[in-house]
């Protein structure tokens, strides 16, 4: 709002008009020991409340690593507790809107006992540990041109972030298998 008085306009002043925001929100899964305690600070992190007593459409993101994995896993799972979140949201005024929840979530991995077994899954975590960071692009050369530009353009710093997440993988799988 500009207020203008004899000609002269004052500085301009915020004032909230939306009845509804978009809020994206992101909860460490090793925090918490079980899927209440998950969903209780999913709950307070997309609380009205924090976001001046709108009502949200959320898109939550999990991240980190914990027992919980497992168990939060299967699709089925995910959809349920997406579902749970859903139903408490619309309970309340003003409401929160469950829009989705992405799961860039691992297991907990013991690494130092991974390293000491002399396996397969040592020599894998030796090898993402020793690959240098210069090679750790190499399979991006194999990459069409067109993508590469594209995957150049979608991450600017480099892709540490494909890295990484590839060698979380791997080494769930392998720690996976042998459990």
């Amino acid at each position: 709002v500009v207020s203008v008085t004899d000609g002269v306009a004052s500085e301009p002043e915020f004032v909230p008009l939306d009845r509804v925001r978009f809020v994206d929100v992101e909860v460490d899964l090793g925090d918490h020991p079980d899927v209440a305690s998950l969903l209780d600070a999913l709950e307070a992190a997309a609380d009205p409340a924090r976001h001046d007593d709108r009502s949200l459409v959320v898109r939550a993101t999990v991240v980190g690593a914990g027992p919980l994995h497992d168990e939060l896993a299967p699709a089925g799972r995910r959809a349920e507790v997406l579902d749970d979140l859903r139903r408490r949201g619309v309970a309340r005024q003003p409401f929160a809107w469950w829009q989705s929840i992405g799961w860039s979530t691992r297991a907990a991995l013991d690494v130092v006992d991974l390293r000491q077994r002399g396996d397969f899954a040592a020599d894998l975590l030796r090898t993402i540990d020793e690959t240098p960071p210069d090679r750790r692009r190499d399979w991006a050369d194999l990459l069409p041109a067109e993508v590469a530009r594209e995957l150049d353009a979608l991450l600017p710093e480099g892709t540490d972030a494909i890295w990484d997440e590839a060698a979380q993988l791997a080494l769930d799988a392998v720690a996976g298998a042998d459990a």
